[in-house]
């Protein structure tokens, strides 16, 4: 199963004019009051026993800002997982962009649930636009040390 919610928002303007943020999390929940919490978030590995391994629930936190309007026609977000790609997810942002807004900072959050890691891999997240490809930071996954 795989759940893509974005929400956008009005940002002050900087010098950059398009960033990816990507956190890798077990589990992102929404709370009252407009906050979000992240539930284990992981750092630069994820350590399995030994592979195959399945892991119950992955969250991937994205985080897109730009400054350009025309970057918000066409993009999408893709997952890859070692050689496995999965997505387009489209990225819309319906009726809340404003023609005033000089930045935009669209958060996504994609859950994915039993995921089987057959082998070590890396995780990485990529958002796509008309003109260039973003990678953003990735996870690997790898099995613990036997030492």
């Amino acid at each position: 199963m795989h759940n893509i919610r974005a929400m956008s928002k009005a940002r002050k303007k900087t010098h950059q004019r398009i960033f990816l943020d990507v956190l890798f999390c077990d589990d992102v929940r929404q709370e009252i009051g407009d906050k979000t919490t992240l539930v284990g978030i992981y750092k630069q590995e994820l350590i399995v026993d030994s592979f195959p391994a399945t892991l119950p629930r992955l969250a991937i936190v994205v985080r897109i800002g730009i400054d350009d309007r025309n970057y918000l026609d066409g993009g999408n977000i893709n997952v890859h997982i070692g050689k496995r790609s999965i997505g387009p997810f489209e990225v819309d942002t319906g009726e809340r962009v404003h023609l005033e807004v000089e930045k935009m900072l669209i958060e996504a959050v994609i859950i994915m649930d039993q995921i089987v890691f057959d082998e070590a891999c890396e995780i990485t997240v990529t958002y796509s636009t008309k003109s260039e490809i973003l990678t953003g930071f990735s996870l690997i996954v790898r099995n613990a040390d036997k030492s």
